[in-house]
């Protein structure tokens, strides 16, 4: 019932594509409130919630708009129904993934007072650096969001990894970002076993506290996984010899 009627508003009504899109109209946000009204209490020393809003590719567009604008108005009348069910009924600051309005800039301006825009990417160049300084012009609040890159995989993508969180740190120091917070998903199977995210983990601890290390270590990649090799087997593994950590990252 509830990917039916009121609540949902998904392009998907077959059963192999089952709908995911909650509706910015009818009875989603009464259900959602009452959802945060019985989680929330749980968590008395957060003032932070993830809502998601990320991949809303069955979203159907607000009625009687050319399809772009009715995108946009569905997704942001639902962004700014949450902030008010989250912010103003509960003191929360919302948290929602980037993706749909981050090459939009209409729908950038939109974005409620309060609300924290999460700018995920995953890959060695991915746009950091130029969606934070987007963000940073139009007054938009963000973290920048890498990731472990160890998913759909056995044992990482190690340079990718390093390189990812790096250019993700640097461009939020840079560009007025509020936060790093990293990702580790397990796609297809979730294939890779925990100590293969350790590396990502650790590097995004260290580029956060410090986005421009002064031992030069990201300027070649044998440094870099020198470096962080020995840092996940002293710090992580308890292993004062360093070889599994090496292993680790040289997989």
């Amino acid at each position: 019932a509830l990917f039916r009627g009121d609540y949902c508003c998904s392009l998907w009504h077959d059963d192999p594509h089952i709908p995911y899109s909650l509706a910015s109209r009818g009875a989603s946000l009464p259900f959602l409130g009452e959802l945060y009204r019985q989680l929330l209490p749980a968590f008395p020393h957060s003032s932070t919630i993830n809502v998601g809003l990320d991949e809303t590719f069955d979203l159907l567009p607000t009625p009687g708009l050319p399809r772009r604008e009715g995108l946009r108005a569905a997704y942001m009348e639902h962004v700014r129904g949450l902030q008010a069910l989250l912010g103003e009924g509960h003191n929360t600051t919302m948290q929602f993934w980037g993706d749909i309005v981050s090459s939009d800039v209409s729908a950038l301006r939109q974005i409620p007072k309060g609300a924290v825009l999460l700018e995920w990417g995953y890959e060695a160049d991915s746009p950091f650096a130029q969606r934070g300084a987007q963000y940073d012009a139009l007054g938009v609040r963000y973290y920048v969001c890498p990731g472990t890159s160890s998913w759909n995989s056995v044992m990482g993508r190690t340079e990718n990894t390093l390189v990812n969180v790096y250019n993700a740190a640097q461009s939020a120091a840079a560009h007025g970002g509020e936060g790093l917070l990293i990702t580790d998903w397990g796609d297809n199977g979730h294939l890779q076993p925990l100590p293969v995210s350790y590396l990502g983990i650790l590097a995004a601890a260290d580029f956060s506290w410090n986005p421009n290390p002064a031992d030069n270590s990201m300027e070649s990649a044998v440094r870099a996984r020198r470096r962080f090799g020995d840092a996940v087997s002293r710090l992580v593994l308890a292993d004062s010899s360093g070889v599994v950590g090496r292993v680790l990252v040289e997989a």
